[in-house]
């Protein structure tokens, strides 16, 4: 009578290459992740000073008064914020705190917005997002 099958020592090797396998693959998959949050975070960003730019051209168009510079929108919690009497609107998630800066020369810049465990920075050209850094700002 033949004997079908594998052995023990042919499964085992078998379970150490799928171990193997699985130790080098798992932190490519989580640094994959965390990159795709991140740059989640990034986009939040941008996408606010976004609304931040229509909210003061809507309040621009529709009031007589001006607004002084630097404007200033200060997110908290899920109020968001306000341009002149205009509330800025926003599709997606809005920051949970933050503030969004508009300069005389139109310059846009961001100081701790807070999206999830992400704390965006920008000076307006770049935007710097890190986890859990709230404690200072685009140098």
């Amino acid at each position: 009578m033949k004997n079908k099958g594998f052995t023990l020592i042919e499964l085992l090797a078998v379970i150490i290459i799928l171990a193997i396998i699985a130790l080098i693959t798992t932190p490519i998959i989580l640094n994959v992740v965390n990159k795709a949050r991140l740059d989640a975070a990034k986009d939040k960003a941008w996408g606010t000073i976004d609304a931040v730019k229509v909210a003061y051209a809507q309040d621009q168009a529709d009031n007589e008064t001006l607004v002084s510079f630097p404007l200033v929108v200060t997110f908290v919690g899920d109020a968001g914020g306000t341009v002149g009497v205009t509330q800025v609107k926003m599709s997606g998630q809005k920051p949970e705190s933050g503030t969004v800066t508009m300069e005389e020369d139109g310059t846009f810049t961001c100081n701790k917005l807070k999206f999830g465990s992400y704390c965006c920075n920008s000076d307006g050209n770049t935007m710097n997002c890190d986890p859990d850094n709230c404690t200072s700002s685009v140098e």
